[in-house]
């Protein structure tokens, strides 16, 4: 049987050196194990092995006709740098993107993945500009349609692509192989690939939420949660009104969850969000700040569409920055309980000092909710926070340092 060959384009500034390196090994190891079974071949092109010396516009101009035409998959890869202008695009890599999507959009045979590395560092060395430009990119292919990659150095990029890239060619060639396991898993790696996808892609929108700055790690930590709006210095007591997030979930119970502002009731929406679908679950996520209530229909397809969802159930709710007294906000509410009589919504409402807007005062709302609060972290928690963060960029001493954020010595 003939060897089919696929060449894969690697577009990247220049802090991605080690990253460019490592595909090869990657595209070697999936040869000699995949490749022999399903009867292909992987190759990279790039500029730097690949393209001649020559003359048009520039030489970026140069690349796009050398090399960008005859290859079928496409893998991008970012850090802290979004590279140099062109006459066409705001770097090499993003005018390689957008030629590459073209392709895309003409129904052209071609695979794209974009990697985004997390690995924190240093604020000292990063150019602001060029990281607000990477957010903006990333952004971009997300409205674009795509599925994008976070990684965390080199070694967990390794790893990531040599999963992805395995996932395609069983997909897209699994039907050749006389080998019974890849031809079953074959026909059951639609699902599992769908899966994962909005897993990393709910991941990603989490992570998004917990960032504070980019070059700053990031971590999740059980938040307090209780059925009170204070803790008691009784443990046994705290423990009893405490729940586990997930359980606000699994109690299929519309709920309230209360706290000021700043307190990360975005980022539990969105890891309550990610819990659901791990566990099997399709919940909406709305944010009341972007929500009109004659558009909610339109905002869950859309939801459902940034997914990679064609007919899914939906199993519920989170309205996210919900304010009382923002105008319309009971009749977004309202309009979200009329569409979805049956199913749960979890409305995470930032406590203010004022009653409801006029223009709200004769909505009414046919729905009970349990109300839950969420704390401030106890001491314990906020240490974690500081272990935590210290594993990953060290600040200082634990406990010098939970001094400073707790406010005074213990």
């Amino acid at each position: 049987m003939n060897v089919e060959i696929f060449k894969c384009f690697i577009a990247s500034p220049s802090d991605t050196s080690e990253e460019r390196a490592i595909v090869d090994t990657v595209f070697s190891e999936i040869n000699k194990t995949l490749g022999e079974h399903l009867c292909f071949r992987i190759e990279s092109k790039k500029w730097e092995n690949d393209a001649r010396p020559s003359f048009g516009a520039d030489g970026q101009d140069v690349i796009n006709t050398q090399l960008l035409n005859e290859y079928k998959i496409f893998v991008g890869i970012m850090w802290n740098k979004f590279g140099t202008p062109t006459p066409r695009a705001g770097s090499g890599t993003e005018e390689e993107f957008d030629q590459a999507y073209t392709r895309l959009k003409d129904k052209e045979d071609i695979e794209i993945m974009l990697y985004f590395n997390d690995k924190p560092e240093s604020s000292s060395s990063l150019d602001l500009e060029q990281v607000q430009k990477i957010r903006d990119f990333k952004e971009k292919a997300r409205n674009l349609g795509g599925l994008t990659a976070n990684y965390e150095g080199v070694e967990n990029f390794q790893k990531q692509l040599k999963q992805h890239l395995s996932d395609y060619f069983i997909s897209k060639l699994g039907s050749r192989s006389k080998n019974p396991e890849i031809i079953e898993k074959s026909h059951a790696l639609q699902e599992i690939v769908l899966q994962k996808s909005v897993s990393l892609l709910l991941e990603g929108r989490l992570n998004d939420a917990l960032s504070f700055f980019s070059n700053q790690p990031i971590f999740w930590v059980e938040p307090t949660i209780s059925k009170t709006n204070t803790l008691s210095r009784d443990a046994n007591v705290n423990l009893d009104n405490c729940i586990k997030p997930f359980d606000i979930i699994s109690s299929k119970i519309s709920h309230f969850v209360k706290s000021p502002p700043q307190f990360g009731l975005s980022s539990l929406a969105r890891h309550l969000v990610k819990e659901a679908w791990d566990k099997g679950e399709y919940w909406v996520y709305l944010d009341a700040k972007h929500a009109l209530a004659n558009k909610v229909n339109n905002l869950i397809e859309r939801d459902a569409s940034s997914l990679g969802l064609d007919e899914v159930e939906v199993d519920g709710i989170i309205l996210d920055s919900w304010i009382a007294t923002e105008a319309g906000s009971k009749k977004l509410l309202k309009a979200v309980c009329i569409i979805f009589p049956e199913k749960p919504v979890i409305v995470m409402q930032t406590i203010d000092d004022a009653k409801f807007s006029e223009e709200d005062k004769g909505v009414k709302i046919n729905r009970e909710f349990d109300i839950l609060y969420l704390l401030a972290l106890p001491r314990g928690q906020v240490r974690k926070v500081v272990s935590s963060y210290n594993d990953e960029k060290h600040i200082g001493e634990d406990n010098a340092v939970l001094n400073k954020v707790w406010g005074c010595p213990r």
